[in-house]
């Protein structure tokens, strides 16, 4: 049987994990609007996702974990760049110049968002790339396709790798104590 791209997930861990991915983008249009009742809002929006990336951090560091063995492994990093391209957005876009500017930001951020989490690049998540994970695309044994977030190399993995399953497609490599 062939080997099928991950799932996406439940649509409500897709946002989650979007707003944990999006945290440093929103924290840059607090720092945009600062001032201004948008910041407000775009400051919610970063706590959540930086709370969200703290409990997917710990459950990973306190979850069960189960073994897995996998055949095929893939770098997932280039599905990063749609990350950046709304960081730079965040960057060029004032929403304290103007309401335009206000009402462009918002516009911007929420199409980027809804095509993220419809898609499901939210799985790749540049903050794990700050703090010393790597993404990867691996399809199990048993013929399942799983998003691994590894510290270690995959490359130097044999047999079964016990790693904490965080949402439907999603396993995390285990935190050492």
């Amino acid at each position: 049987m062939p080997a099928r791209p991950p799932r996406r997930g439940s649509l409500r861990a897709r946002v989650e994990l979007c707003l944990a991915a999006f945290a440093p983008a929103f924290g840059l249009m607090v720092w945009r609007a600062w001032g201004q009742p948008m910041a407000w809002l775009f400051g919610a929006m970063a706590g959540f996702g930086v709370l969200v990336l703290a409990v997917l951090l710990y459950a990973a560091k306190s979850g069960n974990p189960e073994p897995y063995t996998f055949g095929d492994i893939s770098d997932s990093s280039s599905d990063i760049l749609g990350h950046i391209g709304s960081y730079i957005a965040a960057a060029v876009i004032d929403p304290s110049a103007s309401a335009s500017g206000a009402g462009l930001a918002a516009v911007v951020f929420s199409l980027i968002f809804l095509v993220h989490v419809s898609v499901g690049l939210v799985h790749v998540n540049p903050l794990f790339y700050v703090l010393g994970y790597r993404v990867y695309s691996g399809t199990s044994v048993s013929n399942f396709t799983y998003y691994l977030v590894a510290r270690t190399d995959v490359a130097d993995w044999k047999g079964p790798q016990e790693l904490v399953p965080i949402h439907d497609s999603i396993l995390i490599e285990r935190r050492k104590r």
